[in-house]
């Protein structure tokens, strides 16, 4: 029932994280900061559709690594503002919007009047010792990093969405754990493209140092619960 619950959520944009259980102590629980980790040139080289790749605690029946998370260690060099750095969302479901005659519509929820949210769509490149290649960090994602939200940062500075506000700008030669997975994209493309899932601390940083690794989300919320598990499956 579990794995059937799990694989009807796949492709949804839905996170399913495995909290400890009664039985975590004799399979183990792995931290998900370090779980799968990847250089750049070994996610570069990944297949798609190659089930071999798929980390031993991934248990589901699936013959692709769609959904499947590695992590990185890597430095941020570049934002890409060339598509922009933020969109027009729906408040409600932070879908994007189209543009019509008299405003904006939302194709995902059914509401004439959607309220106009921006939203975070950084095209981030980052770079380890093997090489470089570009993540997109959406919504809340790209918030645990940036910490402050989209909408903040536009009324702050500029609604100009290739202009880079200067919270985004100091981002550039930070290090990070990446969580990413490979997008929805690649299986419509062909054309291989990751997204960013959560985002941890650099380990070697204080604020990182403990038990287990923190994310930016929970290093914000000392009283959230870390989450640690087996496996994830995301969009």
């Amino acid at each position: 029932m579990a794995v059937a619950l799990v694989l009807s959520l796949q492709g949804r944009g839905s996170e399913v994280v495995f909290l400890p259980g009664d039985d975590d102590a004799e399979v183990g629980v792995v931290d998900e900061a370090g779980a799968n980790r990847k250089t750049i040139a070994e996610l570069l080289a990944l297949d798609p559709h190659d089930s071999n790749v798929l980390p031993p605690s991934y248990q589901l029946p699936i013959c692709t690594t769609q959904g499947v998370r590695f992590t990185c260690n890597a430095i941020i060099r570049e934002i890409d503002v060339s598509n922009g750095w933020w969109y027009k969302g729906c408040n409600t479901c932070k879908w994007g919007l189209k543009a019509t005659f008299d405003g904006f519509e939302c194709t995902n929820y059914d509401e004439p009047k959607p309220v106009v949210i921006p939203s975070y769509k950084l095209s981030v490149i980052i770079e380890d010792t093997t090489g470089h290649m570009k993540i997109f960090l959406f919504g809340g994602v790209a918030e645990q990093v940036v910490r402050r939200t989209a909408t903040e940062l536009v009324e702050e500075s500029s609604s100009n969405q290739i202009l880079l506000p200067a919270p985004l700008r100091g981002l550039v030669g930070q290090r990070y754990v990446f969580q990413v997975v490979i997008s929805e994209q690649t299986f419509r493309t062909g054309q291989l493209c990751f997204q960013a899932r959560r985002v941890f601390l650099d380990p070697t940083t204080s604020e990182a140092r403990g038990p287990t690794r923190r994310s930016l989300q929970d290093a914000k919320n000392p009283k959230a619960m870390t989450k640690i598990g087996t496996s994830s499956v995301a969009s």
